[in-house]
């Protein structure tokens, strides 16, 4: 646990080298192993605890679930396809073209950074259950 303060002790020190201020009303700490809770302290500061962060696009928790995280990309993907409905609409974009179109801009909102995903039997199931 002390590691941890250790760490974050020695970013400080470093990032004031190149003028780099952590910011402590949005800084938060999320605590992937069980076990009690440890306060991390920045300047005196008590940074809160949070079960949930965003990375590179990608929703990260602390139970490794993605559920939150098919949720919003469906979401997004959604209002992708609500966007483009004048083209899935029209009788002069080929078929050939929509596919390219969905590919590149609708299919990359719901792959993207899916590299770094937690994946188990069931969220590959639900990934391309949402893909077909």
């Amino acid at each position: 646990m002390a590691e941890m303060q250790e760490m974050i002790d020695r970013l400080v020190l470093e990032g004031r080298k190149v003028r780099m201020v952590i910011n402590q009303r949005t800084t938060k700490v999320m605590q992937i192993q069980s076990g009690d809770l440890m306060n991390c302290l920045i300047g005196g500061v008590i940074l809160p605890n949070s079960n949930a962060f965003k990375y590179l696009g990608t929703i990260v928790n602390s139970n490794e679930s993605l559920v939150i995280e098919f949720k919003e990309r469906i979401v997004r993907v959604e209002k992708a396809m609500d966007m483009l409905k004048t083209v899935w609409r029209s009788n002069q974009t080929s078929v050939h073209r929509k596919i390219k179109i969905y590919i590149s801009l609708v299919r990359s909102i719901s792959t993207y950074g899916h590299q770094s995903w937690y994946c188990t039997g069931t969220t590959d199931a639900k990934f391309l259950a949402f893909e077909n």
